[in-house]
């Protein structure tokens, strides 16, 4: 699970589909992300980024490749 991706989500009480329908992502796709399933594309890294406000979390799009955090 990608923990400092649900902690931004939950900081700002936002929704799996909040945060889907604010990028224009599916919902299904977002919650594969946060999970660890999934690592997202370049351009949906930087919506999600966007859309989550990462920089004022200290984080920018890149984060989502810096390692890949799986539940085991």
């Amino acid at each position: 699970m990608r923990e400092w991706f649900k902690s931004i989500r939950t900081l700002q009480n936002l929704t799996l589909k909040q945060i889907a329908q604010m990028s224009n992502l599916d919902v299904t796709m977002i919650s594969k992300i946060e999970n660890g399933d999934r690592r997202p594309g370049v351009d949906n890294a930087k919506k999600l980024a966007e859309v989550m406000n990462f920089a004022k979390y200290g984080y920018d799009w890149t984060k989502f490749y810096e390692s890949r955090e799986k539940v085991s």
